[in-house]
């Protein structure tokens, strides 16, 4: 062991001892470098042995603690800002959001079941007011895909000696909103049994008059399932095998008509007509009484 001194230098050019003592010269070379960091110091570290002679010498530049920018802070804030809006955002969205929940809860097993009602079925919300309001209408018929199968409808339609049925928007939008009501109530009927109303009371919100009136025909599961490919096929087929659903499919004062399906399996198809088919709100159960006599 042997004696050290470490001096620094001060800003007035004066020197100041900072440490001596008797230890080793490489503890006095880690003392001085810890004192260089710890102090943020600027300036010459000199280490002397005991006879006065320099034995080590480190030149230090001060390191300023790290501090944010004004951009820093700026951009900080913008950020804060941004989750706040979207906060509030999500606040007031999501009480009016759709969830689909078919994915995730059981769906029944039993087959899909048709129900027959000369009257009209009950629609939830206009799809394009639906939409402004942040709702999202699943929905796996398009109208490209609604016109194809109408085009099977007049297959049909035409082997019984029938005119052919056109395609009307408005009737497209009218079944999809009938479909999207079952989903969202969970039901198959003419009628929804929350709400109480059906085609026949919401069809001047589709465009259309007074003296149209809109039959229709309904299949899927009672409690919701869910799409697959080719259901609208599957639904018309079925649909030809019952009295009640044969007839409005083949009505012959039908001048236009739909079939469409939704997300969660429902499907309807919509015959319009001026012939008072599908005047009022008719539940299923009532349509089928209907059939049962004529």
């Amino acid at each position: 062991m042997s004696y050290y001194r470490t001096k620094r230098t001060l800003p007035n050019g004066s020197w100041q001892t900072l440490r001596g003592g008797s230890h080793s010269r490489e503890r006095a070379i880690r003392h001085a470098h810890k004192v260089a960091h710890a102090t943020h110091w600027e300036g010459t570290l000199i280490i002397f042995d005991e006879n006065g002679r320099e034995t080590y010498r480190l030149y230090t530049h001060a390191r300023r603690p790290w501090r944010p920018k004004k951009s820093s802070k700026l951009g900080f804030a913008i950020l804060i800002m941004v989750f706040i809006i979207a906060g509030i955002a999500v606040i007031f969205y999501l009480p009016s959001v759709n969830i689909d929940t078919s994915s995730i809860i059981p769906q029944p097993t039993s087959a899909p079941v048709t129900t027959t009602n000369p009257a009209v079925l009950p629609t939830a919300t206009d799809p394009a007011t639906a939409s402004f309001l942040g709702f999202s209408w699943d929905t796996y018929t398009s109208e490209e895909k609604a016109k194809e199968v109408l085009t099977y409808v007049n297959q049909l339609r035409a082997q019984n000696g029938l005119s052919s049925i056109r395609y009307d928007s408005r009737v497209y939008h009218l079944a999809i909103a009938r479909v999207n009501d079952m989903d969202q109530y969970g039901y198959m009927d003419h009628v929804n049994p929350v709400t109480g109303t059906c085609p026949d009371s919401i069809k001047t919100k589709y465009g259309f008059s007074s003296g149209e009136y809109l039959a229709e025909n309904a299949y899927g599961f009672p409690s919701g399932g869910s799409y697959s490919s080719g259901m609208e096929k599957e639904a018309v087929d079925s649909w030809m095998t019952s009295k009640g659903h044969r007839a409005n499919l083949l009505w012959p004062q039908h001048t236009a008509g739909v079939v469409a399906c939704s997300k969660g399996g429902h499907c309807v198809f919509e015959g319009l007509n001026t012939d008072l088919f599908g005047s009022g709100c008719h539940t299923a159960a009532e349509g089928i009484a209907y059939w049962n006599t004529h």
